[in-house]
């Protein structure tokens, strides 16, 4: 008999609890499960919080049955102990708000779910760990100061539905030296990539991105260029490595010879493995080379690219 009073008791309670949570969700009220500060709202859930007990944060698709859809304003903001950043088969969420993950440094992957919609101003902004970053199919516009400040990230492919770049998008992006931009792009905002000295804009020819590198004095390179096969170090393009090579490199980085064409630079770069930055180490390497030094950089091999057009600066 007192085994079922028991168990008659906790089965009150558990429903009183249920109650209880059910009526929050119902009145709009903020919850808490999990480390996550939400609401639900018509059966749809949008996390507000987080409360940093873990450093590996997985974003869910339901929180109490209810679908997650939104990751509001500033939920995970200057959160830099998260180290781990990732969204559980996210079918339902398709909004992330203003500064959401903004100054969660110590993230340094990122792959947002195709079912993103929607990114707020400076999303993910001054995530200065970020490295490798993808983004979603779902997104058409990347709005301002979205990645600004993300000084590790190294190399962005757009997806095809992105048609518009805002203000100081990827501004700051001090590592940043390659972004694939598709040919559905129709705006792009003259500070998307202030401050990121480095980037190439990798576009198809004639597209609006070829054009918006022209006219910013951004090296661009035609995704769709024919390759071209030289012998690693010719960089005059005579099929042989001789002094003369290392003299043309040396004059490209004095300014009196142009390489607006980008074929010096890959020819003639041979400390560097992208092969398209010269400098004086790469005339240094040839000469020792043909003095028959052991460091030669695989001088005089066979390679095959695609060089990267570099137009004069505005100055």
């Amino acid at each position: 008999m007192r085994t079922v009073k028991r168990f008659c008791a906790l089965l009150l309670a558990l429903m009183l609890i249920c109650a209880t949570v059910l009526t929050a969700a119902a009145d709009d009220t903020t919850i808490t499960l999990y480390g996550f500060s939400f609401t639900i709202r018509q059966g749809k859930a949008t996390i507000y919080g987080y409360d940093s007990r873990s450093d590996t944060v997985v974003i869910p698709n339901k929180l109490l049955g209810a679908d997650v859809v939104e990751i509001a304003d500033y939920a995970f903001y200057g959160l830099d102990t998260i180290t781990s950043l990732s969204f559980e088969d996210a079918a339902s969420l398709t909004g992330i708000g203003t500064s959401a993950f903004s100054g969660c440094s110590g993230v340094t992957s990122l792959t947002l779910p195709a079912t993103v919609t929607e990114l707020g101003f400076g999303a993910f902004q001054n995530c200065t760990g970020l490295q490798t970053l993808v983004i979603g199919e779902g997104i058409t516009a990347l709005p301002t100061q979205c990645f600004n400040g993300c000084t590790a990230l190294t190399d962005v492919t757009l997806p095809d539905t992105v048609t518009t770049i805002g203000e100081r998008a990827f501004a700051g992006c001090a590592s940043l030296t390659r972004v694939t931009v598709p040919a559905a792009v129709q705006q792009i905002s003259d500070t998307a990539f202030s401050g990121s000295e480095k980037v190439v804009i990798c576009a198809v020819e004639n597209s609006e991105a070829i054009g918006f590198a022209d006219d910013n004095a951004i090296p661009y390179m035609l995704i769709d260029a024919e390759p071209i096969t030289y012998f690693r170090g010719d960089a005059d393009g005579d099929e042989t490595v001789t002094i003369l090579d290392a003299t043309k490199i040396q004059r490209v980085l004095a300014d009196l010879t142009d390489d607006f064409d980008g074929t010096i630079a890959l020819r003639g770069c041979v400390t560097d493995d992208e092969g398209h930055e010269l400098s004086i180490l790469d005339a240094t390497a040839i000469q020792r080379y043909l003095a028959d030094f052991t460091d030669s950089h695989r001088i005089g091999e066979s390679e095959t690219g695609i060089p990267i057009i570099r137009k004069k600066t505005n100055a």
